[in-house]
């Protein structure tokens, strides 16, 4: 029995879904077609808001104005240690002779034989937590810090003490002295 046979059950039954699906494919192409013709333009609209109370608009004036007196500026020295020519002693003798006598030559400021600590500032901010001094701040700021001042709101510099660090949350304590 030949597959082309109309007589065919399997047959017939194909060719009456694939005419069913190409109705369905013409039926939506042609309903989304008139559906993007008969979009409507969107007009912007002036609102008065003149008669709208102020009360009801969020604002952060107000929590400014009661915790601005707990935030302070975190001011730290850091020194770094010095670097002595017996700790490079070693690493200057793995140097090529060129930058060996480089180093010799324009032994000044920056020879490792006269290297002088380094000392930097780092800024921050924090916030008081307790009545007694306790201040909160970021770890990057205060880390490896050898003096650490807070500036209150009302303008006092203070000394400050690192009671605690953890690198991992980013958070240190501080205790102003």
């Amino acid at each position: 029995m030949p597959i082309l046979n109309s007589k065919n059950p399997i047959l017939g039954r194909g060719r009456m879904l694939a005419s069913a699906a190409v109705v369905a494919i013409i039926a939506s192409g042609a309903i989304g077609g008139s559906m993007l013709s008969a979009s409507t333009t969107a007009h912007a609209v002036a609102v008065d808001t003149s008669g709208l109370q102020t009360s009801a608009m969020p604002s952060f004036a107000n929590v400014v104005d009661r915790v601005k007196p707990a935030v302070v500026a975190v001011k730290v020295n850091i020194e770094d240690a010095a670097v002595h020519s017996d700790d490079l002693s070693g690493q200057m003798d793995n140097l090529p002779p060129d930058v060996q006598q480089f180093f010799k030559r324009f032994g000044g400021q920056g020879a490792p034989s006269q290297m002088q600590p380094r000392h930097e500032m780092a800024l921050g901010s924090g916030f008081l937590i307790s009545a007694d001094g306790y201040v909160v701040t970021n770890n990057h700021v205060v880390q490896n810090a050898k003096t650490v001042t807070v500036t209150t709101d009302d303008g006092k510099t203070l000394d400050a003490k690192v009671i605690g660090t953890d690198p991992k949350t980013d958070l240190a304590l501080l205790k102003i002295t």
